[in-house]
């Protein structure tokens, strides 16, 4: 009885106070709600009082070189975009970084490689691109390509299924990269984007597929301790031990502290410790000798990948036709074409379940049509939404990059006829 009475009063002064100085306890809860429409709403503002464009891009029939040279623009790319910005920047003009979207796209089996970007950048972009690619030849279009889908769709007349990918693994391992696709015969290198142009290529009146990579150049601080402490559980062969506060490992002691005492009860004792050899002694000094051939490998490839910038980025891709036009077999052949990225031992590409859509249960027919209207309009608006991982360079011209004159697909983007300067000595 008594405890009732104490509870009662307990709960009616805990009552009484919050309708007393709920104005003071208020805003600590909406503060973040509050901040996050006020930063999106900036953002928005900032991003509607600028200009962008999308520029199609096309290259020789003859080229012959490798994907490092758009690594090279890449590169660039990263100190044309400008300083980071800071907090204040973002806070009060809402002057979020600037990025830009690599395109591949097939509109009823016409092939576009395009980039999406702020107007004020053209100049900066095209001086990259033709510091390497001299011959190619770089247009605005007059017209978005993505507006020959209704920004409605899926609809009667409409159908679409996309998804956006994400890593398995954590960011510091790698995708396959363009160096790795090899001809073991020739040794030459087998151009990654011929299932691409083949994909793209083969669409018929009324199809569309779209190949979308977001990215956005970070500082080191950002991703660098991720990366660390990712090759550091490597080198340590599960030995290594996350970093955590003195209370959260108090808590999580205490915690384990009963099962490990009910389990001990029932443990044989275990075997005196033996005495290391020298051999062993050596390797404990120096970790890497512990690893097997294939952590050694995917260890080196890890340390490849650090030594180069890194870029903020997501890729999605979307397959949208006309519902008579429609085929399924092309969603197969759309995912086929990312998963020749994908690593066993180091990372792959995969769907993001949020983003991803198909439903199935409660509501299943309703949840899908708004994934995939959800989809397409943050691809056609080219707005980064739901989770982002760092590429650097290499994985980002893995991705996309200019084919080479080895893929036969015919409806790859190309030069017409090699165009050159006419002579000086031409009259007047």
């Amino acid at each position: 009885m008594e405890f009732l009475e104490f509870g009662k009063f307990y709960l009616g002064n805990l009552f009484e106070f919050g309708i007393s100085w709920w104005w003071l306890i208020v805003p600590f809860y909406l503060f973040p709600i509050m901040f996050d429409f006020w930063i999106f709403s900036v953002v928005a503002e900032h991003y509607h009082s600028n200009r962008y464009v999308v520029l199609d891009i096309k290259v020789p029939r003859e080229l012959e070189k490798s994907p490092k040279l758009m690594e090279n623009v890449v590169e660039g790319m990263w100190t044309v975009l400008g300083e980071i910005r800071n907090f204040m920047e973002i806070v009060c003009w809402g002057d979020w970084q600037d990025y830009f979207s690599l395109e591949i796209a097939g509109t009823e089996g016409k092939v576009h490689f395009a980039i999406w970007l702020r107007d004020e950048r053209i100049d900066f972009f095209k001086s990259h691109i033709y510091a390497q690619f001299p011959e190619a030849e770089i247009e605005e279009m007059e017209e978005d390509y993505m507006n020959a889908v209704p920004d409605d769709a899926p609809n009667d007349e409409w159908e679409a299924w996309g998804l956006v990918w994400i890593l398995d693994k954590p960011d510091a391992y790698p995708i396959r990269v363009y160096s790795m696709f090899q001809d073991f015969v020739t040794g030459s290198m087998v151009d990654p984007l011929g299932s691409y142009m083949e994909v793209l290529g083969n669409l018929g009146p009324g199809e569309h597929m779209w190949y979308q990579l977001l990215v956005y150049p970070v500082t080191n601080d950002k991703w660098f301790p991720d990366f660390s402490r990712e090759m550091e559980k490597i080198l340590d062969r599960g030995r290594y031990k996350e970093k955590v506060s003195f209370w959260d490992g108090l808590i999580k002691d205490l915690l384990a502290l009963p099962m490990q005492t009910i389990s001990a009860m029932f443990k044989y004792p275990e075997p005196g410790s033996l005495t290391l050899t020298e051999a062993e002694k050596e390797e404990d000094k120096i970790p890497f000798l512990r690893l097997s051939p294939s952590e050694q490998s995917t260890y080196k490839i890890m340390e490849d990948t650090f030594s180069k910038r890194g870029f903020r980025a997501q890729y999605r891709s979307i397959y949208v036709a006309r519902r008579e036009a429609f085929r399924g077999s092309n969603i197969s052949s759309m995912m086929g074409a990312v998963n020749q990225f994908n690593a066993v031992d180091l990372n792959s590409l995969n769907l993001y379940r949020p983003y991803f859509t198909s439903c199935t249960y409660m509501f299943a027919e309703s949840r899908v049509r708004y994934r995939k209207k959800r989809l397409l309009r943050i691809m056609k608006n080219r707005m980064f939404s739901g989770a982002s991982y760092i590429f650097n360079t290499e994985e980002i011209a893995s991705l996309w990059h200019f084919p080479d004159m080895a893929i036969k697909a015919p409806k790859t983007p190309r030069i017409g006829s090699k165009q050159a300067t006419p002579p000086a000595n031409l009259p007047e």
